[in-house]
């Protein structure tokens, strides 16, 4: 019906949703880096330290897929995480590949546990 359908969905589906519908926008949203994740999942005081681990190792499997979404969002500043989300949305936003980069950084940093 020309409408846009937002899912907050984990990236299997992601991929699922994509493999079906090929006009489907996929976009990831990640921390500018693997300190600021960990300090935003320990901010919140409802993880711990195992749980927080879990969700690091988590992160090293989605690494392996974020290639496969058009668009990725560094999440540095929530008003300009909007912005750009908004951006996409509305197709004034220039897909860019320099984010390998920083996913890589990411993986790198899980797996040296660099975090801390």
């Amino acid at each position: 019906d020309g409408k846009n359908v937002l899912l907050e969905i984990e990236m299997q589906g992601a991929l699922m949703v994509k493999k079906k519908y090929n006009d489907a926008i996929l976009i990831f949203v990640i921390p500018p880096n693997t300190k600021v994740l960990y300090d935003r999942l320990k901010k919140r005081g409802t993880e711990t330290e195992v749980s927080i681990n879990k969700r690091l190792e988590q992160a090293l499997k989605e690494a392996e897929v974020i290639s496969q979404y058009d668009y990725i969002i560094v999440n540095d500043e929530l008003d300009n995480a909007v912005k750009d989300f908004f951006n996409i949305v509305n197709n004034k936003f220039i897909k860019n590949d320099d984010t390998n980069t920083l996913v890589k950084n990411i993986v790198k940093d899980i797996k040296e546990k660099n975090y801390v």
